[in-house]
This record gives C-alpha cells, sequence and structure tokens, in this order.
C-alpha cells in the first residue's frame, strides 16, 4: 500500500511539472485511487485552469491546511503566488513566493518562485528593483529555462529605463539559455535594443563583447547605419563591407550590399567630386544664373549618358 503511495505522489507531481512548465492547457488528471490531498490538488488545479480564482485560491488555501508537509504543498504556494499575480495584487503575490522559498527551500519550483518575484516587479513598472536584485537572484538559480527567464527580464528592464547597453548585454546572456520559440522572441528584443544604441555605444560593445556572441552581426550592420547617419561615408563602407564580408547569411546582407553600392557611387563620397561657388544675388547674379544653368545642362547630359 506505500509502495503505490509513492508510485502516485510521484506519477502527481510529474504532471503537475508538465502542466507548469510545458503550457499544457488541461488541469493535472488524478490517478486513479489517488489519495484525498490528491483529489483536493486536482480540484484546485482544474478550477485555476478554468480562471476560477476566487474559488482555486480556496482550494489550495485548503490543501497547505490539511497538508502543508506534502509534496506538492510547494507547488500549492506557487499557485497562490499566481493567482496575486494574475489578478493585480502584486505584493501578496511576492508575500506567497517568498513563503514558498523559506518554508520549502529545497523545493525544484524555488528557482521559479525567485523569478515571479522579479516579474511582479516589472508589472507594476519598478524596473529598478529588478536591476538592483537580479544579480542575487542569478547566483542562486541554475536551471536553463530559469536563467533564460531572469535574464530576458533583466534586459526588459534595462530597456525600460533607457540603458541600452546593459539591455544587449543581458538579452545576449538570455539568447544563449534560449531554445526554440524562446530564441525567436529574445532575437527581436535583441534587435530592438540594438536599434537604440548611439555610435560610441556600438563601437564600446564591439570592442569588448566576445567575437563569437550572435549579437554581433546586428551591431556591425547598425555601425554602418549609424555612420551614414553622421556622414562618415568611409567609415560606413569599412563597417558595411566587413558585415558583408563575415555575415553572408544575415537577413540584412541583401540591404547592406545596396547601401555599399550606393555610397561607392554616391557623388558625395567621391573624393574626385568637384564644388564650385557661384554669385546668385547682387551685381553679378545674372552671370552666376547663367553659370548655374549651364551646369545644370551638363550634369543632365552627363546623366543621360551614364544611365
Amino acid at each position: 500500500m506505500m509502495q503505490t503511495r509513492i508510485v502516485t505522489v510521484i506519477v502527481t507531481i510529474f504532471l503537475f511539472w508538465l502542466l507548469l512548465w510545458g503550457c499544457a492547457k488541461k488541469p493535472v488528471l488524478v490517478p486513479e485511487h489517488a489519495a484525498p490531498d490528491e483529489i483536493l490538488f486536482s480540484r484546485a488545479e482544474k478550477l485555476f485552469q478554468e480562471k476560477s480564482y476566487k474559488k482555486a485560491f480556496q482550494a489550495y488555501n485548503d490543501y497547505l491546511v490539511q497538508y502543508p508537509d506534502t509534496d506538492l504543498a510547494p507547488a500549492t504556494l506557487m499557485k497562490i503566488g499566481d493567482i496575486y499575480s494574475a489578478i493585480g495584487d502584486y505584493p501578496e503575490a511576492r508575500e506567497a513566493y517568498s513563503r514558498l522559498i523559506d518554508k520549502y527551500p529545497g523545493s525544484f519550483i524555488v528557482q521559479e518562485a525567485m523569478v515571479e518575484i522579479l516579474s511582479t516587479f516589472f508589472y507594476q513598472g519598478r524596473y529598478n528593483e529588478i536591476i538592483k536584485n537580479a544579480p542575487d537572484v542569478l547566483t542562486k538559480i541554475n536551471s536553463r529555462t530559469t536563467l533564460f527567464r531572469a535574464y530576458a527580464l533583466l534586459g526588459d528592464a534595462y530597456l525600460q529605463i533607457g540603458s541600452y547597453t546593459d539591455a544587449v548585454s543581458s538579452y545576449t546572456n538570455a539568447y544563449k539559455k534560449s531554445k526554440g520559440l524562446e530564441t525567436k522572441n529574445i532575437t527581436a528584443k535583441l534587435k530592438q535594443a540594438v536599434r537604440k544604441l548611439d555610435l560610441p555605444d556600438i563601437e564600446y560593445l564591439l570592442k569588448y563583447l566576445d567575437k563569437k556572441n550572435m549579437p554581433r552581426n546586428y551591431l556591425m550592420y547598425q555601425l554602418g547605419l549609424k555612420k551614414i547617419e553622421q556622414r562618415d561615408y568611409e567609415g560606413s563602407v569599412t563597417a558595411l563591407t566587413e558585415f558583408v564580408t563575415r555575415f553572408p547569411e544575415d537577413e540584412n546582407f541583401y540591404q547592406a550590399r545596396i547601401l555599399l553600392e550606393k555610397l561607392k557611387n554616391n557623388t558625395v563620397f567621391r573624393h574626385s567630386t568637384i564644388g564650385c561657388l557661384l554669385p546668385l544675388s547682387g551685381s553679378y547674379k545674372i552671370i552666376g544664373e547663367k553659370a548655374l544653368r549651364g551646369i545644370e545642362l551638363a550634369l543632365s547630359v552627363f546623366d543621360s549618358q551614364n544611365s
């Protein structure tokens, strides 16, 4: 009988794990001949999935009162915190997550609770609290998913306060831990942060960023664009040339080649460009206007012959 009970608990915990981190929509299924505590937990799960938060809260709370020392007790506290977060009561959510961390320090979901606390600060717009607390959290977590979420949240916080260099750095760390859809989402955020960088920030990151890190291609392309904005055409050609040479598979490759052709053929960029000053006012106005018409006529002929 004891062996059956242990197997039942293990199966229930495993199914809960799939629900919590596998984005499953269906509630945990209770194994046949489940114990009373498992039946109560499953009922609470069903109510939570139906977003009947008031009834779910009561069921989870009843579970904690009756079964505070079971293997599912930490998960129950986690769900209570999730309910508070879902209804916008973030201080109470933090209290629930903190209780979980303090009362069940050995639970496998403690790391998730730490990251959820950071999430509540983000929902409240308290970005500096994330920046303040994230470094400590990062020293205490080691699972791939929690590290990814923590770095992504830190990047979001930096982005919100306009610290774009730090945002790029955090998103880069999140990218290293990402998989599947996570990679797609964090790449979009990384590009957004890179586009907001100033020229000195881009040059700084290119200098100190590990050359094997993924965002270097975005940084190099953005460097070329920023150089154009500042009319540093030679610098832009250098940056874009390196970009197309090193990153032929990048999505911006063909756009960079088009820009390079335009830069190389641009009369503003050519060293052989000749300019002249014409008097278009005063006593020599008539002479200046005649000279201007002659130049314009010559230019139109030249363009027609070279188009």
